[in-house]
């Protein structure tokens, strides 16, 4: 955000309460002093630095999870927070060009706030998660009630502030945040526009759902033994008779398009996108996660094998804090989530899980039709509805109160309006997500850290919503099982990819897929279940499902070596972590080289690149020239291919290079 300040130098460099104060090890007791203990509680740390909490009872082990987790991550609990309720610049002031400020309206724009109040509504009617978490808040509180200016991290000295008291909200707030991180893609705007630019037939060409490539998840062909809930009375979602261009050109996109051919920019220049600040955050680029487990048919120890490798954001301190957590009701150990209780990602005595993400589509913009410049009615079903009008307020580092004011449809708020980013193309749209309904996750992982078997399992991800995750699980009683769970509106074929008319009440999401028709599968007679971000399922699912994008490589490796593989050990599975194979370069390479080898002559420089690729073994190894090579031609390539559609005005999607 580029935000900089100097701390009080005199308070900051105080050799007893300062800074200095930091360096010391031994700055934290060793002895926890914990009010409203009802038995005993012992913490201990091992060498690696992964605290092992052990307590009588569960109200007892959270209290203290949260008293420990706040010793060692507290600021970046606090930071975390603040960002998922748009209140940086409290901290760091309004920014450069207001750029603090406008990423905390942005944030409570989306209804990040808004969500999380839907989070405790749920919380308030179950009393014993309510109970614990409030148990875990509370340990946190005293963890901050017991810091000296002296003692307070460093980030707080930095930035000259104290922590604030830890609430249940908060806890609320950062799971939003993670729901924001993995489930808030979408190109709705994108695809419309490129609708309306290349009409239907090239549209379904250039970007279908699914390549067809990978393999899916779960490949149960003409096996889905269920009846799926239907829409038959219901029209489509989509653009009126989904071939018409001119469906939104009067609404809020934009008032014209370039005729096909004009507005083209030349070959070679940056792809359109990488100047314009995106609507909603995307995705980085070339993450994703990978998840499987192997039954015991395959293994040596006849043993069950599960593995997990999420890849979010590296980030320092780590998203993840390690923990250990014992009570006669719960025995779990694994990765957490600073600022909520329990283990997010681990095992126990009797089961293990991992997650990656579903990639699903839970978001949908509606334009919306105001009677007037007041936005107090918008039209629905020939009927004008009020609005509803929330005054924000931001205590702005340096500058004082600022406001804004957001307006909520039934569809959920309108992020960008003639007060915000007026000239974004999403103007006076409503966002619709799956996180501003109330959810139970928190409830799904304590379930989850508890159970001992299968349906244990089955149980506790039925209170799971958001953000949507592809669950694998393994059992010492020998089950493996993958589980794609998540909130997913029923769509049928084409609903999702664009923007909606919020005018008509038909456009609204009519009903959710039931828990029991999700994407799953069972101890597989392959003897093994795995994901890496593709596709869900194949295509005799009877419920459409769209994302912005699918993995199509990694998949595929990952099941290539784990059809191969026999009598797996702990360390092949380690290996297969780690493999670098890129199969989309043994599939590209072989023919883009035969092409440039019949051109003929080349410079030295080009011959040497062509035989580093001709003798490149597909692996991507640190000392390996070849993936260097291959990754830079590949993306030129690519970059010349579509070119056409860089347009300066338009957003639009990119085909997919898998």
């Amino acid at each position: 955000m580029g935000a900089t300040s100097i701390p009080p130098l005199g308070k900051f460099l105080d050799p007893f309460q300062g800074f200095w104060q930091n360096s010391y090890e031994n700055n934290q007791s060793n002895e926890l002093s914990l009010n409203g203990l009802t038995g005993e509680v012992s913490a201990y740390t091992d060498s690696l630095g992964i605290p092992h909490v052990f307590a009588t009872n569960e109200k007892d082990l959270y209290l203290a999870q949260g008293f420990i987790t706040a010793r060692d991550r507290l600021w970046q609990m606090e930071f975390q927070t603040h960002a998922g309720a748009g209140r940086i610049s409290e901290i760091l002031g309004e920014g450069p060009q207001g750029a603090v400020l406008d990423f905390d309206k942005s944030q409570r724009r989306i209804g990040m706030v808004y969500g999380a109040h839907a989070f405790m509504q749920a919380l308030e009617s179950d009393q014993e998660m309510l109970t614990l978490i409030s148990r875990y808040t509370s340990g946190i509180n005293q963890y901050i009630n017991s810091l000296s200016y002296s003692q307070l991290p460093l980030e707080y000295k930095l930035l000259n502030y104290t922590p604030e008291p830890w609430t249940n909200l908060k806890v609320a707030l950062l799971l939003k945040n993670m729901a924001k991180t993995l489930n808030i893609g979408d190109k709705d705007i994108e695809m419309t526009n490129a609708l309306k630019l290349l009409g239907r037939e090239k549209l379904e060409i250039l970007f279908p759902d699914w390549e067809g490539v990978g393999d899916p998840i779960v490949d149960n062909k003409g096996k889905w033994d269920f009846k799926p809930v239907t829409l038959d009375t219901i029209p489509l979602a989509v653009p009126k008779d989904f071939v018409s261009v001119e469906t939104f050109s009067k609404n809020s996109l934009y008032p014209s398009l370039p005729e096909k051919g004009n507005g083209m920019r030349p070959k070679g220049e940056k792809v359109f996108g990488e100047g314009r600040k995106p609507i909603v955050q995307k995705p980085d680029e070339g993450i994703g996660s990978n998840n499987w487990a192997v039954s015991g048919s395959k293994t040596a120890s006849g043993s069950p094998i599960l593995c997990g490798d999420p890849h979010l954001t590296l980030s320092q301190p780590s998203i993840w804090y390690a923990i250990h957590l014992n009570s006669p009701e719960v025995n779990v150990m694994g990765v957490s989530l600073p600022g909520a209780p329990g283990v997010v990602i681990g095992f126990n005595d009797s089961i293990a899980w991992s997650v990656t993400n579903a990639q699903r589509d839970v978001v949908d913009w509606f334009t919306i039709k105001f009677k007037d410049a007041s936005r107090n009615e918008y039209l629905s079903d020939g009927k004008w509805l009020k609005t509803n009008k929330v005054i924000e307020q931001y205590q702005v580092k340096g500058k004082g109160v600022v406001y804004d004011t957001v307006v909520y449809t039934h569809h959920g708020p309108v992020p960008y309006d003639r007060n915000f980013q007026s000239e974004d193309p999403a103007l006076n749209m409503a966002f619709r997500w799956v996180s501003h309904d109330p959810s139970s996750e928190a409830k799904a992982l304590y379930l989850l850290n508890k159970g001992r078997n299968h349906q244990d399992y089955q149980n506790a991800l039925n209170y799971f919503s958001i953000p949507a995750q592809n669950f694998v699980f393994a059992s010492v009683s020998g089950d493996i099982a993958m589980r794609i769970q998540g909130k997913y509106p029923v769509r049928r074929k084409n609903e999702g990819r664009f923007v909606l008319d919020g005018t008509r009440t038909s456009n609204d999401w009519q009903a959710f897929i039931p828990n029991d028709q999700q994407v799953m599968d069972k101890n597989p007679g392959r003897g093994f279940v795995s994901s890496a971000n593709q596709y869900p399922a194949d295509d005799t699912y009877p419920y459409y499902v769209t994302a912005t994008s699918y993995e199509a490589y990694r998949n595929r490796r990952i099941n290539q070596r784990l059809t191969e593989m026999t009598n797996i050990t702990p360390q092949d599975m380690m290996a297969l972590q780690n493999d670098n194979y890129s199969i989309k370069a043994a599939e590209i390479l072989p023919t883009i080289l035969k092409i440039v080898q019949q051109r003929g002559s080349y410079s030295d420089a080009e011959n040497k690149a062509i035989k580093t690729l001709s003798e490149w073994n597909f692996m991507n190894d640190a000392d390996s020239e070849g993936p260097i090579y291959f990754d830079t031609w590949w993306r030129e390539l690519y970059g010349t291919a579509w070119s056409d559609l860089n347009i300066d005005s338009l957003n639009l999607p990119s085909p997919s290079a898998f």
